[in-house]
């Protein structure tokens, strides 16, 4: 069984614009509500992979609402009202997992490579490249 690390990132090019997509994100499109999206995936990810394969994942990200979600520290009915269900969802996934899930934040654009590169990654895709 294995630890997965997974950093994860949103962007939103011309931000409010409902073209604006990179990926499946719902709702509202703008960068905070894209990094939810991708904290989701890559838990919903590990934890379709199973405990065979992954004993634990653990998040890094600059995102206060990731960290939110995956601790389940933050009032998510006094969140903004289009990241609520993300949070809501990813929380749950959390709740009821058969593996460990764990988050680290990281500073924005600090140096960090695995987060400097899900930034580069989420502005390609936001841009289309």
């Amino acid at each position: 069984m294995s630890r997965a690390n997974v950093y994860t990132d949103g962007a939103c090019i011309n931000q409010d614009e409902a073209n604006n997509r990179s990926g499946r994100v719902d709702g509202h499109p703008d960068s905070n509500r894209a990094e939810l999206r991708a904290a989701h995936v890559a838990i919903k990810t590990a934890i379709d992979k199973g405990v065979t394969i992954y004993k634990s994942v653990t998040i890094h990200s600059d995102s206060q609402f990731v960290q939110d979600a995956i601790t389940g520290s933050g009032n998510f009915q006094s969140a903004p009202a289009n990241y609520r269900d993300l949070l809501q969802s990813t929380n749950d996934l959390v709740r009821h997992s058969k593996i460990q899930v764990n988050t680290n934040k990281v500073a924005a654009h600090s140096g960090v490579h695995g987060n400097d590169k899900a930034h580069q990654l989420a502005t390609q895709g936001a841009k289309g490249n």
